[in-house]
């Protein structure tokens, strides 16, 4: 990993230094609610890695000006289950979503070096951090326990929620001795999800699509599909269902110009 060896256990064992007087404030919490309400997001997970959206963007205050902190991100488990989706409740489509389920205990899950982002510009000195909002929108989702590109490695189908590591640290050659320095942690339950390996609620999806300023592919598709459709009812009697819905999957691991942006 970027920080040198990975730790071996799946969590820390030890409890870091306290760093007081530090705050943390979502800055998208408003758009991470709107998942949050629709009974968790979802985040893709591939072999090459898929970005989050949302992505995690924050603003930190309480920093000593001329320090330095490295600023990180954790994905930790936020459940000890195996989820599976069953779909709407009460069988109505415009139902309230309350489709997850549990379906037995977890499976093990990677040690936690395999779980951290590091915001690459860390180390940066606390005046850097105020004055600019942190976006994490570089991090990259992937089921490969192999993957060469420091990409976050999660297990499909269970729930994890983003945290906030800040550690007051001028170098580290690794995560065990980074974490010997004082350090804040903040977590967003906002940010809660689930890592799926194709997106299974569908008003998840919707509000991805609605949302991302990289779908407007599929917004203009989902549109011109519906005038097409109705163009072919008012000159047919016929209906076409290949016409009825916005195509919502495509090849994740393809990297090529003309895929649609991810989700």
């Amino acid at each position: 990993r970027e920080l040198g060896e990975k730790m071996h256990s799946s969590e820390w064992v030890f409890q870091p230094p306290l760093l007081r007087g530090v705050n943390v404030e979502l800055l998208n919490r408003n758009l991470w609610q709107q998942f949050y309400e629709n009974n968790t997001s979802e985040m893709i997970i591939t072999k090459s890695g898929r970005c989050m959206f949302p992505s995690v963007q924050i603003n930190v205050n309480g920093l000593e000006k001329r320090e330095n902190y490295y600023v990180l991100m954790k994905i930790a488990p936020a459940s000890d289950r195996r989820h599976k989706y069953c779909g709407y409740q009460n069988g109505g489509e415009n139902s309230n979503m309350g489709g997850w389920s549990f379906v037995g205990s977890a499976e093990p899950q990677q040690p936690c070096g395999y779980r951290i982002y590091k915001h690459p510009k860390s180390p940066a000195t606390g005046s850097h951090w105020m004055d600019n909002p942190i976006s994490f929108n570089k991090l990259k989702l992937t089921y490969n326990i192999n993957d060469p590109n420091n990409n976050v490695v999660l297990t499909s189908m269970h729930k994890y929620v983003s945290r906030i590591w800040i550690v007051r640290c001028f170098d580290a050659k690794n995560y065990n001795e980074l974490f010997t320095h004082s350090t804040a942690l903040f977590a967003f339950k906002e940010t809660e999800f689930i890592a799926v390996t194709a997106y299974q609620n569908e008003n998840i999806t919707k509000l991805k699509i609605n949302n991302n300023p990289f779908a407007k592919g599929f917004r203009e598709m989902g549109q011109s599909r519906f005038k097409r459709k109705h163009h072919s009812i008012d000159h047919q009697t016929q209906s076409y269902s290949s016409l009825e819905g916005v195509p919502l999957t495509y090849d994740s691991e393809s990297n090529q110009p003309n895929d649609p942006p991810p989700l």
